[in-house]
């Protein structure tokens, strides 16, 4: 161990394959079945990377940046490239946003935890609604800072 505390570094990443292969249609839509066969799966990104490192300093302190990516997705079978005109539909692009946090150990068994989710602010979207509070995108948190105490007993 080193006097001026340890890093680690870690990564967590996803390759996901989400494809329609049969289509058993959950309501009598009109629709052709084949037309969704070989689509993506709606909400399913391809690629989630999440990335970043965390120091260490002995069981005092420790402090973490993480980078999340995700790639972009369909929000409905049929792959809807373009939003609709009433904008329940159309392709979500990926994202990117950062996050630190820490944590302080006063005594031990208290301290305090916190951190800033989205640090750059970063508007991006993950969903769309048909309805209440929409139609249209969601938009994700901006950014947001949290602290709290820890205490174990």
């Amino acid at each position: 161990k080193s006097i001026f505390g340890n890093i680690s570094m870690f990564v967590s990443y996803a390759q996901i394959k989400a494809t329609y292969i049969r289509w058993n249609a959950p309501t009598n839509t009109g629709l052709p079945d084949w037309d969704r066969i070989g689509n993506r799966v709606e909400n399913a990104p391809d690629r989630i990377i999440r990335y970043g490192a965390t120091y260490f300093y002995k069981s005092l302190f420790s402090l973490t940046y993480q980078v999340s990516k995700v790639s972009s997705i369909y929000t409905d079978a049929t792959n809807t490239e373009y939003p609709t005109s009433n904008a329940q539909a159309g392709k979500i692009a990926g994202y990117s946003v950062s996050d630190a946090s820490f944590t302080y150990n006063i005594f031990d068994n208290f301290g305090i935890r916190g951190g800033v989710n989205n640090l750059e602010n970063r508007v991006y979207f993950t969903r769309r609604a048909g309805g209440l509070p929409g139609p249209g995108l969601i938009p994700a948190e901006g950014r947001t800072l949290f602290l709290g105490m820890v205490a174990t007993f």
